[in-house]
């Protein structure tokens, strides 16, 4: 059953697609008809698995693979110009591959500018090409993945919580300069299940993927971690018509991590319950 108006029949590209919140996310955008998609990674081996596996999962699909770095310009143009080719258009645009890079006073300046090329600076240059390459009368919708590290300091962690930052206030401006065609979101998650968290988990002594899940959460309401579809279904919401209301807007899908406030639990966890989108 279809839960969300606007999506049937459409077409998207997400990037990060091949895991994580980018693939929850181009499954869900296929359970609401929208069946022709380009999900986008830097890995071939890894995207070619992704790709025979929703073949498998989801054979009613259009779904295709854009291997490329998304810090670089000339990617970001012809990605946005191989969904025109493939689909005509691009209904809907998922801004999720993100440069996870966490430094504090440490940070060189090319720390600081990889993650702004691999984060924000992306974004903003998906969003372009997706105004400058179809018609001015072009309309659609657009979301941003974001963090709850766009709205807290967390110790050491200068680089990505500022280009996490940076990503909400683009959100902003995009929604005020592209409407009334286009809307510009953002949802921001907190500490989000993935193959990140569960190899920075293990690094420290967690046993396996299985423990990492069912470690308890402190920071988050529900105690649990958020599993990446349950950011999939706000970002498909955001896209559809059910949200032609909203733009230049951040959903937090946080558990109430912020509720809780940075006096909520031990400082030395804070850095380490961040939001990784990877692709």
């Amino acid at each position: 059953m279809k839960n969300f108006k606007g999506i049937e029949g459409k077409s998207a590209i997400v990037t990060g697609g091949t895991s994580g919140i980018g693939y929850a996310t181009a499954e869900r955008l296929v359970e609401e008809g929208c069946l022709d998609i380009i999900i986008s990674g830097r890995n071939q081996e890894k995207g070619e698995r992704a790709l025979a596996q929703f073949k498998k999962d989801h054979p009613e699909a259009n779904i295709h693979l854009f291997i490329g770095d998304m810090s670089k310009e000339q990617t970001c143009i012809d990605l946005m110009a191989m969904g025109i080719k493939l689909f005509g258009k691009v209904d809907f645009l998922v801004n999720n591959a993100f440069a996870f890079t966490r430094y504090a006073w440490t940070a060189t300046r090319e720390n600081w500018m990889n993650v702004m090329r691999g984060g924000v600076i992306n974004y903003a240059t998906m969003i372009s090409q997706y105004k400058l390459q179809h018609p001015d009368d072009h309309k659609g919708a657009i979301v941003n993945v974001s963090s709850i590290s766009a709205h807290i300091a967390q110790p050491r962690s200068w680089t990505y919580n500022s280009a996490k930052g940076a990503v909400d206030m683009l959100t902003k401006q995009a929604g005020v300069d592209l409407a009334p065609n286009i809307r510009v979101n953002s949802i921001s998650p907190a500490g989000v299940f993935s193959n990140e968290t569960v190899k920075n988990s293990m690094a420290r002594g967690a046993k396996d993927a299985e423990e990492v899940k069912n470690q308890p959460q402190p920071t988050h309401l529900m105690g649990r971690m958020i599993m990446p579809e349950e950011c999939a279904g706000p970002i498909v919401f955001l896209l559809s018509d059910e949200a032609s209301s909203i733009s230049a807007t951040d959903l937090p899908v946080d558990m109430g991590y912020m509720a809780v406030g940075a006096g909520g639990f031990p400082r030395e966890d804070m850095g380490d319950l961040l939001c990784r989108s990877t692709d």
